[in-house]
């Protein structure tokens, strides 16, 4: 039936079935052809489409907030296309580990066979005896038969050794599992490292931009100075030369803050005009520095490194493949159940069931079977020695890295002490200056080397930081994952106060860095921080309330406030954890604290209005934080920078208000600023002059 079906369908189309293999001949040549004509414009148009493709996939983010490292690290972790690379590798390995357990089932075989012959299977018999052949000719089979088959057959042996080479399968997905934490722990330090370049450099740039406008008029003045000849031409030349010099210098900060930013951003996978800011963070004198533990970290690292965990892993799949060697020496014993079916009128049963078991082996594959056996237990030496090498390895590279770790922080403690001399020295040639004792020359000297001092301050600072990145890195730390604090055998050293250069509050340049100076809030991070990235003490040691705390000290633990609008009023505490457990405890208050931080917005003391502001920010609802709008207008740059953050994060609008541009500036956005907050503006903030 289904063969003239078929011979219709060919007869009606192509008049015969003896033309369908030339016909099908030629249309094969013609497309190889036509394939081969059109490959190179087929590859470019399927390129245009990658193109295309790419560029839809790329990520287009908008961050409404500057990034600080953990915000960093994580979205790095999350997007970054390498580590994106290495998680789709884990989930194919994954499908493969599931492909060789589906191995171990029985071998479930269906069999169907159709057979029509054009004669009949007729024969004739010879007697045994006599020889005489039968007269009569009989067939047992018809000309058109089918047959119907099912074969299950379960080897044994093959069981055995696919539940091994399963196993194996399964290392190898841990294998990759531990590249991807490897991979992630690689790309949390690089991301960390590129932040401190990227927050140094643009730090530079601002600053740079600062005292570029101050050369400028010093070498407009050399030129002056040279037509009145008031200087000789010589001297003139050489100062003007010199000063040339220093503003290409200058210059240069802006391209390298453009250069690391693109760097992080590489880093982060975004694609290419993403803007993006970095939180602003300060570069204090540090007063201490943590000597970490060597033992305990050589045997963290021992414990947690996942070159290790690979090793590992890569000696059970070499012990797995010693034993499946050993198994295929064996005789292969099958057992089979098979039920067959047959449509032969001429047969007493049609159906029938077989069940039987056989054993096979090849006794000439043995040597080599013993041959590798052998070879796989000096590829499993080989592991044992190679993880020695690496556990080696590791252990150097710590003592290597706590090495540089060190050197980096005495450089640092060195740069801080010279930046504190040349801080003093600029103060004293300012002083020089406004009694008119020296010239604006000198103190533009005065303030170019204390640039660079607090240049080469700020980059052994970020060094310090990207090194204890690297120690966490080196004992194998999961990024993010990881909160505990480094584990500290003693302190190493000790330094200054927290500072900020004087040059940078000089009334040339004031404006432009304004939006850059650091606040001064207390940050529970070193020893005893919790957040990801650690940074070193700044400040005297803290206590906790209930601790005994040492008489020498001068620290006070303070005494629980009776009242919300008592908690506000030690936000102005000079004592920095003081201040901090205040501000905690108006944020836990919810928008109940944010009403009593109001309290303190109109306080003479800078760092309390700050710390005010944060609260609102943070707990305060829209009707508290529209209270804000007069800082708008404050006089102090930073309190206008964190009232125009609060404004923003609550409403979502900014009305192109920038806290640094000049008040003529600014006036537009405030009356738009105004006239939007109307309706919950109640007047409780005024701006300070």
């Amino acid at each position: 039936m289904l063969k003239s079906y078929f011979s219709a369908i060919f007869n009606n189309h192509f008049g015969s079935t003896k033309k369908i293999i030339p016909l099908l001949l030629i249309g094969a040549l013609c497309g190889l052809f036509s394939a081969c004509d059109s490959t190179n414009e087929e590859l470019v148009e399927t390129r245009k489409e990658n193109v295309e493709a790419d560029r839809s996939r790329m990520q287009r983010m908008m961050f409404t907030r500057p990034l600080d490292m953990e915000t960093a690290v994580s979205y790095g972790l999350k997007y970054n296309l390498e580590a994106k690379l290495e998680e789709r590798k884990q989930e194919i390995q994954k499908e493969i580990t599931k492909r060789s357990w589906f191995k171990l089932l029985p071998s479930l075989e269906g069999s169907f066979d159709y057979t029509n012959r054009n004669n009949l299977r007729a024969s004739q018999s010879v007697n045994l005896e006599t020889g005489r052949v039968s007269e009569a000719t009989s067939y047992s089979s018809e000309k058109e038969s089918q047959t119907y088959g099912i074969n299950l057959v379960w080897n044994i042996l093959d069981f055995g050794i696919s539940y091994l080479q399963a196993r194996q399968a399964e290392d190898d997905q841990a294998i990759i599992q531990q590249e991807y934490r490897r991979t992630r722990q690689n790309l949390a330090l690089n991301i960390s490292r590129a932040y401190w370049r990227c927050l140094v450099n643009t730090r530079a740039a601002l600053l740079a931009e600062a005292l570029i406008g101050k050369v400028e008029e010093e070498h407009d003045s050399v030129v002056k100075q040279m037509a009145d000849r008031a200087i000789l031409k010589p001297a003139g030349l050489e100062k003007q030369a010199r000063l040339q010099k220093l503003l290409l210098r200058l210059r240069d900060f802006t391209r390298q803050a453009e250069a690391s930013k693109a760097e992080l951003a590489g880093y982060l996978s975004l694609s290419p005009g993403t803007r993006f800011e970095l939180n602003s963070a300060d570069f204090p004198y540090i007063t201490k520095f943590d000597a970490y533990d060597v033992e305990a970290l050589e045997t963290e690292a021992l414990l947690s490194r996942p070159e290790l965990y690979q090793e590992d892993y890569k000696e059970r799949i070499t012990q797995e493949g010693v034993r499946i060697s050993i198994l295929r020496m064996l005789p292969s014993p099958s057992v089979f159940l098979n039920h067959s079916w047959d449509d032969n009128p001429h047969l007493y049963a049609n159906y029938w069931y077989s069940v039987g078991v056989k054993a096979a082996s090849n006794l000439l594959d043995l040597p080599r079977q013993m041959t590798e056996v052998k070879a796989g237990t000096l590829r499993e030496e080989l592991v044992q020695q190679r993880r020695m090498t690496v556990a080696m390895g590791i252990l150097t590279q710590i003592r290597l890295t706590l090495i540089q770790y060190r050197s980096a922080a005495e450089r640092c403690l060195a740069l801080s002490e010279i930046l504190q001399v040349q801080n003093e020295f600029q103060s004293v040639t300012e002083k020089l200056v406004r009694e008119g004792r020296t010239s604006q020359s000198n103190l533009l000297t005065a303030s170019v080397d204390t640039f660079f001092t607090y240049l080469q301050y700020m980059q052994a600072y970020a060094d310090v930081m990207a090194m204890k990145e690297q120690v966490k890195n080196t004992v194998g730390r999961d990024p993010v994952i990881s909160k505990e604090p480094l584990p500290v055998q003693m302190y190493i050293a000790e330094g200054g106060q927290k500072y900020w250069p004087q040059m940078l509050d000089s009334p040339w340049n004031a404006q432009k860095v304004a939006a850059i100076k650091p606040v001064e809030i207390e940050r529970e991070y070193g020893v005893n921080g919790t957040a990801y990235q650690d940074t070193p003490e700044t400040v005297r040691p803290r206590y906790r309330p209930g601790e005994i705390v040492p008489a020498e000290t001068g620290a006070y633990v303070p005494g629980e406030p009776q009242s919300l609008d008592a908690i506000a009023l030690q936000l102005g505490d000079a004592r920095y954890r003081i201040a901090s457990e205040a501000k905690q405890k108006l944020l836990d208050a919810g928008e109940e604290g944010a009403r009593a931080a109001l309290s303190m917005i109109n306080s003479p003391n800078q760092r309390a209005r700050i710390l005010a502001i944060l609260v609102i920010r943070e707990a305060g609802g829209r009707d508290t934080t529209a209270q804000l709008l007069p800082l708008l207008s404050d006089q102090d740059p930073l309190i206008r920078y964190h009232g125009s953050l609060a404004l923003k994060d609550a409403f979502g609008q900014d009305f192109g208000y920038h806290p640094a541009d000049a008040e003529s500036a600014r006036a537009n956005s405030i009356q738009r600023w105004q006239e939007f907050l109307s309706p919950y503006y109640k007047g409780a903030a005024e701006p300070q002059s």
